[in-house]
């Protein structure tokens, strides 16, 4: 397992009432023939539920507590394009993330998420980076430097990541932000698929 150290206190957060205090190893998998994602412990404890909308322009998702079937926010694809995606509670409301992306031809690509820390009285503006690693689908998430998240994906006919997420950090954060991640790399697949049965009709 990693090693990730604590983070200062008071940890990060967008739902501070989720900041784990243990090294916490959350499955995010999809379900079949559905559009639903679930977040779960590693001993299978229900943490999140993600539902999604099948006709949704903005790719709308929306992340449930699963225990009390209370809805904490959902996701959107920002604009057109694949690269930008930002979370809400409410429609039009303030976003309490937001996830951008980009690559070039030297690195594959990274992406900077960017919050209101809600754990801190001051609301500090904060960022974690995710870093792929090599020309695997896995990576890492870093603040200010400090290894906070490791994500490792497993081959399987259905959506599936493992998380280990560092204590004091906020999974509700972490899950929102994948599941922005995994929205985008479908959709980038998606369209590559339809330019090559394109290019070859």
């Amino acid at each position: 397992m990693a090693n990730l150290q604590p983070l200062p206190a008071p940890g990060l957060a967008i739902a501070p009432q989720y900041i784990t205090s243990n090294v916490l190893k959350i499955i995010l998998k999809g379900q079949a023939l559905s559009k639903t994602l679930t977040a779960t412990t590693a001993e299978g404890i229900p943490l999140f539920t993600i539902t999604g909308e099948t006709f949704s322009s903005s790719h709308r998702r929306t992340v449930i507590d699963t225990s009390s079937n209370t809805t904490l926010f959902q996701i959107r694809k920002d604009g057109m394009g694949t690269k930008h995606y930002y979370a809400e509670v409410a429609e039009n409301g303030p976003r309490l993330f937001t996830v951008d992306s980009k690559s070039s031809w030297t690195h594959r690509q990274r992406t900077a998420v960017r919050f209101a820390n809600q754990a801190d009285m001051r609301r500090s503006e904060e960022s974690l980076e995710y870093i792929p690693v090599g020309f695997r689908d896995d990576g890492s998430f870093t603040w200010n430097g400090q290894l906070v998240v490791v994500v490792e994906k497993r081959f399987s006919l259905l959506t599936e990541y493992h998380l280990t997420i560092a204590p004091g950090l906020d999974p509700a954060l972490v899950v929102g932000v994948m599941v922005a991640m995994v929205d985008q790399e479908k959709t980038r697949s998606s369209k590559s698929n339809a330019s090559v049965v394109a290019a070859t009709c």
